[in-house]
Formats: C-alpha cells, sequence, structure tokens
C-alpha cells in the first residue's frame, strides 16, 4: 500500500507553483477603463479583466481610458503589476504615437515608445501641442512622408495639461 505524500510538501509545492507562475512576467491585452476612485483594469477580448497596478507617474494608463493597452508584467490572480506598457488602439483602429514631445531646432519630435522609432511632427498641424515640450503625450495621425507624421488629435498623457492623478495617487 501507498502512502500518502506528507500534506507540507504538497502545500509548499503548491506554493512554489504560484509563485514561479506569479513572477513570470507575460503581456496582457485589452481595453483600459477608469473606474471612480482611479483604479485601472483592462477589460480583455474573452471577457475577463485585470485590474492594473502602476507608477501613475511613468505609466499614465489612468489617462488612457478606451485605448486598447498591452502591458507586459507578473500576474497574481486578477491583478498584473505593470513594467512595460503600449498603446495598440487610440479609439478609431490606429495606432497612436506615445513618448516624450520634444523639440530640435525647427523641428518637433516624438520617440515614440510603441516602435522603438522618432516621428517629427508637422508643425502646421501641432496647434497647442507645442505647449506639452517635455511631457508624454498621445498622438493620432498619418504619416505624410518618412517618419514625419501630420497631428489630427493629440492628449497629454503627464504635465500640466494632464488631468490630475486619482485622487489616490497610486492605485492598487
Amino acid at each position: 500500500m501507498k502512502q500518502a505524500p506528507n500534506l507540507t510538501i504538497r502545500l509548499a509545492t503548491a506554493a512554489l507553483a504560484c509563485g514561479l507562475a506569479g513572477c513570470m512576467p507575460a503581456a496582457h491585452r485589452g481595453l483600459a477603463r477608469v473606474g471612480p476612485q482611479g483604479a485601472v483594469t483592462l477589460l480583455q477580448p474573452e471577457g475577463g479583466t485585470l485590474r492594473l497596478v502602476y507608477d501613475p507617474v511613468t505609466a499614465p494608463l489612468h489617462q488612457l481610458a478606451g485605448c486598447v493597452l498591452e502591458v507586459e508584467g507578473p500576474r497574481l490572480g486578477r491583478r498584473v503589476r505593470v513594467a512595460d506598457w503600449s498603446v495598440l488602439d487610440a479609439g478609431e483602429g490606429s495606432a497612436p504615437f506615445v513618448g516624450v514631445l520634444r523639440r530640435d531646432g525647427l523641428r518637433w519630435m516624438v520617440d515614440d515608445r510603441n516602435s522603438g522609432s522618432t516621428v517629427t511632427l508637422v508643425p502646421e498641424s501641432m496647434g497647442r501641442l507645442t505647449e506639452q515640450a517635455g511631457q508624454i503625450v498621445l498622438v493620432v495621425g498619418f504619416v505624410v512622408g518618412p517618419h514625419a507624421v501630420s497631428v489630427v488629435r493629440w492628449a497629454p498623457l503627464t504635465g500640466p495639461g494632464a488631468p490630475p492623478l486619482p485622487a489616490r495617487g497610486r492605485p492598487l
């Protein structure tokens, strides 16, 4: 007759497996929603939801309600600690350009975190976007030349033009 494995060993094995699975970063996609307390959830295509745990200064996800995001990070239960993020769709089916707006001489540029490339913005299409220099912005536009984009709409994600951080400061 076989003897049943020790309960302590079985529990330790289960805890180790859960711990390892939770520490493994993975990519998660979905529609960003912001709750009344400022908590950001990701509505996944299969219908589930994940709560995002992040630093709102380096990842202004609370500004991206209605956008399709891809977040990477370890998941534990229904929560994901966001290590990296990108915006796949800004609402019209097109991928936006997201990054810090900077000026180099007469040219305005965004180092796009989604593609890793630098795009130059057509100055005549920018309007008040120039007031957001040095801030993270989301830009929707169309390509008019090699790495040149004409701005259709934009939103500040950090800085003076952005909506304030959630009341709790750091959503949990």
